[in-house]
Order: C-alpha cells, then sequence, then structure tokens
C-alpha cells in the first residue's frame, strides 16, 4: 500500500513538472511569435513615408540617426540631435532614401537605383534606371522609370532580380498603400493626365480622376492632390474616385499629410510652409521664409533652403533650425 502511495505520489510530480515545462515552452513559443511579428514589421519599415518620397525624400530616419542628401550635397548621416555628422561612403547625391534593416535604397543621378550599407560600405547597383519616387515595400523596390521614352512603372527585388512592369500607363508620381498604387499617369504629347489606382501585381486597374494634378498623396479613405487646372489649388478625392471636394484656392506646390493635417508650399505666400486641416479649416503658416520641399518624420518637418541647406521646424511653427 505505500509503494503505491509513493508510485502514485511520484507520478503526481513528473506530471507536475512536464505541464510546467510544457507551458512554460508554449509561453516561449508564443513570445517568439510575437518577437517574429515585430521584426517583420520593422524589416518592412523603411524610414520614410509616401509624402516623404513624392517630396524626393531627402531625409529618412532610422532609430536616432538621420540620413540625407539635399541640393548638390552627397549623402551624410547625423544623429536627430545634430552630432556625429559623417559621409555615408561614397554613396553621391541622393534622392528617395529608404533605410531598411542594415541597408539604404536610393536613387544617385550619376549611377542609378543603388543601395549601400548604413555603415558606408558595400554600395551596390540595384539597376541602372533612372528610378524616381523609390519606394520600398517589403522585399520589393517600386519606381518609375525617368526617360521619355519609358516612364513606367516598376517593381524589382531588393537584390536586383525580377524585374517587372507595372501596368501601361506612363507615371510620374505614385503611392502605395496596401495592396494598391495610387499613381498619376499620363500621355506623352498630349494634355491627358488622370489618377489611377492598380494592384501591386498589375491587375485590377481603375481611373478616379482625369485633369492635370502634380502632386498626390493618399491618407486614409482619401487622396490629397494639387491641380494644375485651376492654378495649382487643393483638393481631395475617395479612394474609389467619389466625392471630389476643393480645400483650398491657393496656389500649392509640394504637398504632404500628416496626423490630420495637410502640408503644402504656398506659392501665393513667397513660397513659405503651411499647413491646413482636411476640411479646409485652420490654416496656418508654419515658416515664413521659402521651403523646398516637404518631409515629415516624427514631430519634425525637414525642407531645403535657398543655400542647399537641410532646415526643420517643429510641426507646430516653433524650433526653427539649420542641420549642419
Amino acid at each position: 500500500m505505500k509503494n503505491s502511495f509513493k508510485k502514485f505520489i511520484a507520478g503526481a510530480i513528473i506530471t507536475t513538472l512536464l505541464l510546467t515545462l510544457f507551458t512554460a515552452c508554449g509561453g516561449n513559443d508564443e513570445n517568439s511569435g510575437n518577437k517574429t511579428s515585430e521584426k517583420s514589421k520593422s524589416e518592412v519599415s523603411n524610414g520614410t513615408t509616401n509624402g516623404n518620397i513624392i517630396n524626393n525624400g531627402f531625409v529618412a530616419q532610422q532609430g536616432d540617426w538621420l540620413y540625407r542628401s539635399f541640393g548638390h550635397y552627397v549623402m551624410y548621416k547625423q544623429r536627430t540631435d545634430g552630432e556625429d555628422k559623417e559621409r555615408v561612403g561614397e554613396a553621391g547625391i541622393a534622392r528617395y532614401i529608404n533605410v531598411v534593416g542594415d541597408w539604404i535604397y536610393y536613387n544617385d543621378s550619376d549611377k542609378g537605383l543603388m543601395k549601400i550599407k548604413t555603415d558606408g560600405t558595400g554600395e551596390e547597383q540595384i539597376c541602372k534606371d533612372k528610378a524616381k519616387n523609390v519606394f520600398i515595400d517589403s522585399n520589393w523596390i517600386y519606381y518609375y522609370n525617368d526617360e521619355y521614352e519609358d516612364c513606367y512603372l516598376y517593381k524589382i527585388k531588393t537584390d536586383g532580380t525580377d524585374k517587372q512592369q507595372i501596368g501601361s500607363d506612363k507615371v510620374s508620381c505614385f503611392n502605395i498603400v496596401g495592396d494598391w498604387i495610387y499613381y498619376k499617369g499620363f500621355v506623352s504629347g498630349e494634355n491627358n493626365e488622370f489618377i489611377c489606382k492598380i494592384k501591386t501585381d498589375g491587375t485590377g486597374r481603375q481611373q478616379l480622376y482625369s485633369g492635370r494634378v502634380q502632386y498626390l498623396v493618399v491618407d486614409g479613405d482619401w487622396i490629397y492632390y494639387n491641380t494644375v487646372n485651376d492654378s495649382y489649388g487643393l483638393h481631395k478625392i475617395k479612394t474609389d474616385g467619389t466625392d471630389g471636394q476643393q480645400i483650398s484656392s491657393n496656389r500649392i506646390s509640394n504637398i504632404n499629410v500628416d496626423k490630420g493635417w495637410i502640408y503644402y508650399i504656398n506659392a501665393d505666400v513667397h513660397n513659405s510652409l503651411y499647413k491646413i486641416k482636411p476640411d479646409g479649416t485652420d490654416e496656418q503658416q508654419i515658416y515664413a521664409y521659402e521651403a523646398k520641399g516637404i518631409v515629415i518624420l516624427g514631430d519634425w518637418i525637414y525642407f531645403g533652403s535657398h543655400n542647399d541647406a537641410v532646415n526643420r521646424i517643429k510641426t507646430d511653427g516653433t524650433e526653427d533650425q539649420i542641420l549642419k
């Protein structure tokens, strides 16, 4: 009887230990899954946004490092507090800067579509195309080729393989949102421009708007754009092509959208920097002097000035600084 009792106790202890071990392993698996998910999310993050890229993407951010190139200056990196500035290897004048993991992807006007490691080593040419509007999504690089006889939309793997043309429209500006590409298309030699959307696999093309457009930014269910038809006024239309509205009649060049505000350069007021709510209310001047481009990272707006310097100012209009 005693031996049976001892066997029962021993069995219970072993069972308890096994259950504890199994539970612990299950918990670790769950945590590992979460970490993998977080890692995957960080891997597809490219240090920029659609709105930044249509503004030439001259600044991108990863952690507390900024990567920048403006005007005639080659690519530098420096801390977000402005310290520790250094050149990124032999990278030249860079546009459309994306930072993914240890790599920076960008356009070099002399070399084509390029990548270089964040420590400045390992510069590689991905392809020779004059890639504009370069945007990384997962393992694909999307761009249009800025050649008069081309100007088509392409995607290519980040290792330079599997280049594919997307659709048959000529393109000069686009955003990628989920599985959709929203773009400004045109017909060469004709006064024929339009906003379309197409799936990233090249299917499902839909025309949303007909008219001359300069820039467009997609945010939520809306496409914000400035037209050429009415002296570059600011407009919005839903991503299904309905409910077109004018937001502002100001003459506008660059636009960007962030956290419930539309930021734009007002050509009617010395090319100064403004913001306005999407419903057209609460228009405010942020910076009273000439600004070139609008890149928004966190609470900062980065823009170029007349001497090719990169300036920044808080989105509320405070703390105007020059990055040296």
